[in-house]
C-alpha cells in the first residue's frame, strides 16, 4: 500500500494525471481498506481518459478518434513518433500499448453469458456492468496501479 500511495503521488507531477486527483486519492484509500470493487471502478475510465487528454492536447481535435481502441492505437503512433529514446523504453512503450489494445484491458465483450478472463480488469465488463466477483481483487486492484504508473513514466519520457 506505501508503494501504491507514493507511485500514485508521483502522478500528480502531470497534469493529466493532476486533473484526476481526487479519483486517484480515493482509489488509493479503498484500495488500503480493501475495497477493491471500488478502487477497480475509480481507476479503469482514468487509463481512458489520461490517454484521450493527451491526444487533445498533441494532435488536432477533429483527428481524435471516438473508440477507445482507435484513441489508444493513436496514442501509440504518436508517442513513438515522440521518443527518440532507447530501444528498451521503445519496446516497454510497445508491449504496454498492445497489452491494453490486444490484451485482456480491451478485448471484446459480446456476449453477457460468456465467462469472463479475471486476469486484469476488462474495461468493457467493468464499465457495462457484468459483475464478476473474481476480477474486483486486490491483485488486480495493484496490476491497474501499475498500468497506469506505466502509462504515467510513457507520458513523462516524452519531456
Amino acid at each position: 500500500t506505501d508503494l501504491i500511495r507514493k507511485l500514485s503521488s508521483n502522478w500528480l507531477g502531470n497534469s493529466h494525471f493532476l486533473l484526476r486527483k481526487r479519483p486517484f486519492e480515493e482509489a488509493v484509500f479503498a484500495h488500503q481498506e480493501g475495497k477493491c470493487v471500488l478502487s477497480i471502478h475509480a481507476l479503469l475510465p482514468q487509463l481512458e481518459g489520461i490517454i484521450t487528454d493527451w491526444l487533445y492536447a498533441r494532435s488536432q481535435k477533429d483527428n481524435i478518434p471516438w473508440r477507445q481502441e482507435s484513441k489508444t492505437k493513436k496514442f501509440r503512433d504518436l508517442i513513438s513518433e515522440k521518443q527518440m529514446s532507447y530501444y528498451s523504453f521503445q519496446r516497454i512503450i510497445d508491449l504496454t500499448l498492445d497489452f491494453i489494445i490486444s490484451g485482456p484491458v480491451l478485448s471484446t465483450f459480446k456476449q453477457w453469458t460468456m465467462s469472463v478472463d479475471n486476469t486484469f480488469p476488462n474495461r468493457n465488463i467493468v464499465e457495462h456492468g457484468k459483475y464478476e466477483d473474481s476480477v474486483y481483487t486486490e491483485e488486480n486492484s495493484i496490476k491497474l496501479f501499475l498500468l497506469l504508473d506505466t502509462i504515467y513514466d510513457i507520458i513523462s519520457a516524452e519531456k
